[in-house]
């Protein structure tokens, strides 16, 4: 009788062998805070490897969170892009644009 640890590891071996020859993107789980996650309109984003088929060169880059399909919110960053002064404000400057004029609470004591 296999044990699970057993069925884990033909479970891994084939997703494995099913990513060869596999392109596309792959959310990184990381667990490293010194580096915080940019912020987009609609609040902290994710972590992203883009993959290429038959390749081992990766690309790390941010996303939003929210809209992963980039339709409704349109933020992309390489992970290791050094962004100026002026850069990162005009950014700050932007997500406050976009938050709503009260927040949850004030619209809960309003109405």
């Amino acid at each position: 009788m296999a044990t699970s640890r057993d069925r884990l590891g033909a479970v891994e071996a084939e997703e494995s062998s099913s990513r060869q020859g596999y392109s596309g993107v792959e959310l990184v789980l990381s667990s490293d805070s010194a580096t915080p996650a940019p912020l987009c309109p609609h609040g902290p984003t994710l972590l992203f490897v883009k993959v290429n088929q038959g390749k081992e060169e990766t690309r790390r880059f941010y996303a939003c969170s929210a809209c992963r399909d980039r339709k409704d919110c349109n933020f992309f960053q390489w992970e290791d892009e050094k962004l100026s002064g002026a850069r990162l404000a005009a950014r700050e400057a932007h997500n406050r644009s976009c938050q709503p004029p009260l927040s949850q609470s004030q619209c809960v004591e309003r109405y």
